[in-house]
């Protein structure tokens, strides 16, 4: 295969990936990927959810008790989290979340894909949140496996990674349990400000100890 060959390839599979997750923001049809064992099912989140002020409180409420394991954390308010699903999630063309609900259709939680234009042919599982911390044993290991097996069917890639806090033991646990397995460390400094904490890579020259990590894991296929 000639370089050309690849790029065109690669051109093709981008388009196909963007096109994809456009037309299923735009929420036109129905679509709901089904959990194995009738656990439940994913559903992605569309412009009609835009509107949807019971679902933004879910959502926040969910950002809330699960601060700890993202890099950014401040005080959650019902207007940032509008503007969150608004400017973060449906006008991002490479970003894609799910809900995930239980049979009878209640949302659970929710997970995705972000960064999916950033390396051609590389995905990054995002925003895995158990939102409902009872019942339902299991549905967000069936949840994290029919949103890749999905994605493997639609798209090929050829990497599916994601990246969790290092010392977040139980998160760790159950990636691990779900086939992924330890890439790299990525180093993280903590920085703070107007009330909101921050952890993002160091800078250039910067040889201080790192905060904390990231750790990279990837899918084994």
């Amino acid at each position: 295969m000639t370089s050309t060959e690849a790029t065109t390839i690669h051109d093709v599979a981008h388009e196909h990936l963007l096109s994809t997750f456009a037309s299923l923001k735009a929420g036109l049809k129905l679509f709901a990927i089904p959990l194995d064992g009738g656990m439940g099912r994913l559903v992605p989140v569309t412009e009609r959810h835009d509107g949807d002020a019971a679902l933004r409180a879910t959502f926040a409420r969910w950002r809330t008790d699960n601060a700890f394991a993202f890099p950014t954390q401040f005080t959650v308010t019902l207007e940032g989290t509008a503007r969150w699903l608004r400017k973060g999630l449906l006008d991002v063309p490479d970003r894609l979340l799910f809900l995930v609900e239980a049979p009878d259709g209640t949302p659970v939680g929710h997970l995705g894909f972000a960064n999916c234009a950033a390396v051609p042919g590389v995905m990054e599982i995002d925003n895995v949140v158990r939102g409902v911390k009872t019942g339902a044993p299991g549905i967000m290991t069936a949840a994290l496996q029919g949103l890749t097996d999905w994605a493997t069917r639609e798209f090929s890639p050829r990497e599916i990674f994601l990246r969790v806090f290092s010392d977040n033991g139980h998160a760790v646990r159950f990636y691990e349990r779900c086939g992924y397995r330890h890439d790299t460390l990525l180093p993280l400094r903590r920085t703070s400000s107007n009330g909101a904490v921050n952890f993002t890579p160091p800078v250039d020259g910067d040889i201080a100890p790192p905060d904390t990590h990231f750790a990279r894991m990837v899918l084994q296929r």
